[in-house]
């Protein structure tokens, strides 16, 4: 099951993204966790372009359907205990400036 939240204000980075992070798109050692999950955080990059678009149904914005999106955090892990697989992303809309985040869990 994807769970699909908008927001006008990001969530899983601070308001201040764009100014906080220097590139586009890299690991984030803030976020990431002792759960074995490995977070991508930055100002932004396109999903396509994203390193963990082989493992996350990315799609556009949640507000207005727009494809216009960049990716600003992601995350992606496999359960040790289950197999089940879990991410989560945030989506800043370039169209609506509109915040989408999505989060997904294989044994829902």
């Amino acid at each position: 099951m994807i769970d699909t939240r908008t927001s006008p204000t990001p969530a899983f980075v601070p308001a201040d993204y764009k100014a906080r992070f220097k590139v586009p798109c890299a690991p984030d050692d803030e976020l990431s966790d002792s759960h074995h999950q490995e977070w991508y955080a930055g100002t932004g990059i396109r999903p396509a372009d994203h390193p963990l678009a082989g493992h996350i149904w990315f799609s556009g914005c949640g507000a207005c359907g727009s494809d216009d999106v960049l990716v600003i955090a992601a995350q992606w892990c496999v359960s040790w205990h289950s197999g089940d697989a879990y991410w989560d992303y945030e989506i800043a809309c370039n169209a609506c400036g509109t915040f989408t985040r999505r989060s997904f869990c294989e044994n829902d």
